[in-house]
């Protein structure tokens, strides 16, 4: 891990790294944000999922809140984590590639995130990432005292970075807070990413016949990603009290085809049906009633508003999203949402989608996406262009017969046309070179060929 970034809270009575003495911060309620890569709901516990493949973390949101249909902005890391923490589109922050090709654009340093508005309120703000998509290369250590990320990612012949190695990794950034200052901690963690762990004794529990092998092995990683979980809470309560009285917060970047059902692909960053789109999202501490459900729609922009919602602070951030914690305080209930809209521009993929209460419409945008292509690429192997139309979610949950709803069809290309508008009046940073580490961590991740 690479530790980036100078920590407020190094020199407490003495000069910090700018040489201005420290503001002394009265403790605020702890915030700890947790971002779970490649987290398909409907296979996991609590949201929808008949296997038991993340016990643990159901009974955790069981004490808090549980989002029942949480829709991504976008179907892979970088721009879905961006919404996350930004409560905006990728389009509106300039993080989407709209050219064929790999999108290499960073975040703006103009754009604001989440822990720069926690920061202004007096928290240290600590980030770690296994993912790469998250490096500072691409500007993700905004707002951070400290900020570790993978270097490499891959160990060992592909182990991955694992919760438990993130979890040991933030404790002496952790312990160098004083007891007195609130904390925010942000962490992705990619357990259930690819390349799967085959072992015989992961895969035992899970073997199902009925099934691809790649959904008994995706079930296994949700179960190595619960029980890591487990230990990374309890191993972070236990140096630092405070956090058990924390707001923790649970969402997933985006979900995994796994070839289930087949047309769904087999991976994810080209489409937007839910297997790739809807990711859980769950919260607890003090102020939430167990057993509270938010039923509805409701989208990954709405994470920081909700978040700062449910803390009363304010800020200074142009978020799109829905402020939820009023809700949540009376008890859930339906979250009120009508749409979620969802995009992608992945290599010379362009594709849209709209949820609504009952129904999903998806459109291509690349007419030479028009022809049929194969992608391979982390364990892909799909022909293209998905269909375009509406389809009734009720009726016709795998999304097998399009639909021809044109009112919604006309809807979901005027918000496309206006990402695209919004996207050219951003401040569009030319493509990053990438350097040699993490260009082989995002191969090793199937993000490039």
């Amino acid at each position: 891990m690479r530790i980036l970034a100078c920590g407020m809270w190094l020199l407490v009575a003495a000069l910090g790294c700018t040489g201005q003495k420290p503001l002394e911060v009265p403790h605020k309620q702890d915030v700890v944000l947790l971002i779970l890569c490649t987290a398909r709901a409907d296979q996991m516990s609590g949201w929808g999922s008949d296997v038991d493949t993340t016990p643990y973390l159901a009974s955790k949101v069981a004490q808090g809140v549980r989002f029942e249909r949480t829709i991504s902005q976008a179907p892979w890391t970088r721009p879905a984590s961006a919404a996350i923490i930004t409560g905006r589109n990728p389009a509106q922050i300039g993080l989407i590639e709209p050219l064929d090709g790999r999108n290499e654009r960073p975040l703006h340093p103009d754009v604001v995130t989440l822990a720069e508005t926690m920061k202004t309120h007096g928290y240290a703000t600590l980030g770690i990432t296994a993912n790469p998509n998250l490096n500072s290369h691409f500007g993700f250590d905004q707002g951070f005292d400290a900020y570790l990320e993978t270097s490499p990612l891959m160990r060992d012949g592909g182990v991955k970075h694992l919760s438990p190695r993130v979890a040991l990794d933030l404790i002496p950034e952790l312990n160098r807070v004083p007891g007195t200052q609130g904390v925010f901690i942000q962490a992705m963690l990619v357990d259930a990413h690819r390349p799967f762990i085959r072992k015989a004794q992961y895969l035992e529990p899970f073997k199902d016949e009925t099934v691809p092998k790649d959904v008994v092995a995706y079930r296994a990683a949700l179960r190595r990603l619960d029980n890591g979980l487990e230990g990374l809470i309890q191993r972070w309560v236990s140096e630092r009290p405070s956090l058990a009285n924390a707001l923790w917060v649970v969402v997933g970047d985006h979900g995994e085809g796994l070839g289930y059902p087949r047309h769904h692909g087999s991976s994810h960053g080209t489409s937007l049906y839910p297997s790739a789109t809807h990711v859980p999202w769950g919260m607890w501490g003090p102020g939430i009633a167990s057993n509270t459900v938010m039923s509805g729609l409701s989208a990954q922009i709405d994470v920081v508003p909700t978040i700062l919602g449910m803390n009363k602070l304010s800020s200074e951030m142009e978020w799109v999203g829905k402020d939820h914690s009023s809700r949540i305080r009376k008890g859930g209930g339906d979250s009120g949402r009508q749409r979620v809209f969802t995009a992608t521009w992945f290599r010379w993929v362009a594709r849209a989608a709209v949820y609504t209460p009952n129904g999903f419409c998806q459109r291509d945008f690349n007419p030479s996406a028009t022809a049929k292509r194969v992608m391979t690429g982390a364990g892909s192997s799909v022909q293209y262009p998905f269909p375009d139309g509406c389809f009734d979610l009720e009726k016709d949950p795998e999304l097998r017969s399009p639909l021809l709803d044109s009112a919604m069809d006309e809807e979901l290309k005027a918000w496309y046309l206006g990402q695209m508008d919004a996207f050219a009046s951003t401040k569009n940073p030319q493509k990053n070179s990438l350097p040699s580490d993490i260009d082989a961590q995002l191969k090793a991740l199937g993000y490039a060929e």
